[in-house]
């Protein structure tokens, strides 16, 4: 095997850490690998990525080697870093600096001293692989979340890297968008010969293209393997078996151990027959509640003449309910919600507050998280944070409420970091911990599990249940079928800007092709309404 990059007794901390970050770090990545790297939020996973790319090096306190092709990574020089090593990030947005798509691509050969003949014909090949043709002359802006990370792993491939590094790449793409880029990376990975190594929270997809499955927590790496020797480790720690996809940990629960599957199809040829015999229960629907929202004949364009975003959209959403908007990247989902908080104004419709049209702009008795987490942040801890947002509401016992709220949470370890240094997750639950001290009736939530682990997931399930229970009402918008199958009791699918389906979870989910779990689309023929590996076990 030829050694591409190597990761030595790599330890880093940030400048403003009191502790290390990464501890001990061995890490080598041949060429051809295809590696996947998980673990909670905040146990280094994008600091150790950013260690393979020079110019994105964190700065802090550094011990131990990294070196590219057999040379120390800070000594290469600038045009072969950035020409060799490719680097996609989380967010889409961070990445695009040009007004169109065929801007963007050519930047990033101007960036290279590429010839305009070289620069025209690399540009065709590369929209030709992605398929990208009628999205060339399209301003950036008016591109959806997956077609704009497909813009940037397409400027990233014109430079023909070596190397190519992901963090988190789908944490904001929709279930079709992140098949469609998956099937890329695999491409890209047998055909190019590209050796990949990439961060994900949502392992199910993605293990199966795999080589290596790296799993970090606390700043360490804890282990190094074949995806499926890496689930029976995970397995055997069960604080850690939250991370493994739905399909292996079906078969690790009910001890069919002997050929783990990672693909659907290998988890098929492997079901009993006995399977079948068994019925579930059929979904019921729950009885009509009060509505406490609602939007009515709603249309709604960001430019006067601009085409709609919403048209004659109807929903309503009732009170104790958790209501799933799902749709793909574009579909008007935040929109909604940014018009029932108030941020947005229909230009024809109505929203209507347990039954009165809403008259000012905005409700307090509404919380709104947007989808990025950060846009609640004003101060330089957690713990002032929730401290300032008690003074605000003009709450009593202040001291005692925030280390309420940090229990509540589980976020005690965070309380003195700088909410914008906080991970993706924990970021998510800082947020809403902000918003529930001021005690919504309504809370509307924009994508609340992206870039969050499952082990904080598990922490947002909780409370959001708590919350419905004690008579909040929940609308929202998420990617993520696995956590609507988890929280929702009804389902809505926005497409070009209408309701096109809305139903009970069990029944929205089983009769959908992709915007199901796996699970369902593992067993639709034994128990077509099975959403969770649970209900299968149960029956196995």
């Amino acid at each position: 095997m030829v050694v591409l990059s190597q990761i030595t007794q790599l330890q880093f901390r940030y400048l403003q850490s009191v502790q290390l970050n990464l501890t001990d770090i061995d890490v080598t990545v041949n060429e051809g690998d295809f590696i996947v790297v998980a673990g909670p939020s905040g146990s280094g996973k994008s600091t150790l990525l950013r260690h393979f790319k020079k110019e994105l090096l964190p700065v802090g306190a550094r011990k131990g080697s990294v070196t590219f092709d057999g040379q120390a990574l800070q000594s290469l020089d600038s045009e072969e870093a950035v020409s060799q090593i490719g680097f996609v990030m989380q967010d889409p947005d961070q990445q695009l600096v040009c007004d169109t798509v065929i801007e963007e691509l050519a930047f990033a050969l101007e960036n290279v001293g590429c010839k305009p003949a070289e620069m025209r014909r690399k540009i065709a090949e590369i929209v030709s692989f992605l398929g990208l043709e009628q999205l060339l002359h399209t301003a950036v802006e008016q591109l959806s979340g997956g077609q704009k990370q497909l813009v940037n792993l397409a400027a990233v491939l014109l430079l023909q890297p070596r190397l190519l590094v992901l963090d988190e790449p789908t944490a904001q793409l929709d279930p079709i968008a992140t098949r469609e880029f998956f099937d890329i990376l695999k491409r890209a990975h047998e055909e190019l010969n590209m050796t990949i190594i990439m961060s994900e929270h949502q392992l199910e997809g993605v293990s199966e293209l795999a080589n290596r499955l790296l799993f970090m927590a606390g700043g360490r790496l804890i282990a190094d393997n074949l995806p499926t020797v890496v689930f029976q480790q995970l397995f055997s720690m069960p604080a850690y078996r939250s991370f493994i996809p739905s399909l292996t940990r079906l078969f690790l629960e009910t001890k069919t151990t002997a050929n783990l599957p990672l693909t659907l199809a290998g988890a098929r040829r492997q079901l009993p027959q006995t399977l079948a015999k068994h019925r579930m229960l059929e979904a019921t629907s729950a009885p009509a509640k009060d509505s406490v929202l609602a939007v009515k004949h709603g249309y709604f364009t960001y430019e006067p003449k601009g085409e709609w975003v919403l048209q004659h959209l109807n929903v309503t959403l009732h009170a104790h309910e958790c209501l799933a908007l799902l749709g793909g990247n574009g579909s008007g989902k935040s929109t909604l919600l940014r018009v029932i908080a108030g941020m947005a104004t229909l230009r024809r419709g109505q929203v209507c507050f347990h039954g009165k049209v809403r008259q000012q702009r905005t409700v307090t008795q509404v919380g709104y998280l947007a989808q990025n987490p950060g846009q609640h942040f004003l101060y330089d801890t957690v713990s002032e944070e929730l401290t300032e947002a008690c003074k605000r509401i003009g709450l009593s016992e202040i001291d005692k409420r925030v280390d309420q709220t940090l229990a509540r949470f589980e976020i005690e370890s965070i309380a003195q970091t700088n909410p914008h240094d906080c991970s993706g997750g924990e970021q998510q639950l800082v947020a809403l911990a902000l918003l529930l001290l001021a005690n919504p009736q309504v809370l509307l939530l924009d994508e609340p599990t992206k870039g969050i682990d499952p082990q904080r997931k598990a922490i947002l399930v909780k409370q959001l249940r708590a919350l419905k229970a004690s008579g909040v009402s929940l609308m929202i918008a998420t990617h993520d079928v696995n956590f609507v199958a988890e929280v929702a009791d009804r389902c809505v699918l926005l497409f070009d800007g209408k309701i096109s389906a809305s139903d009970e979870p069990k029944q929205f989910l089983s009769n959908n092709l992709f915007y199901t779990t796996a699970i369902n689309r593992l067993v639709r023929q034994q128990l077509p309404t099975a959403i969770r590996w649970e209900e299968v076990a149960a029956v196995w």
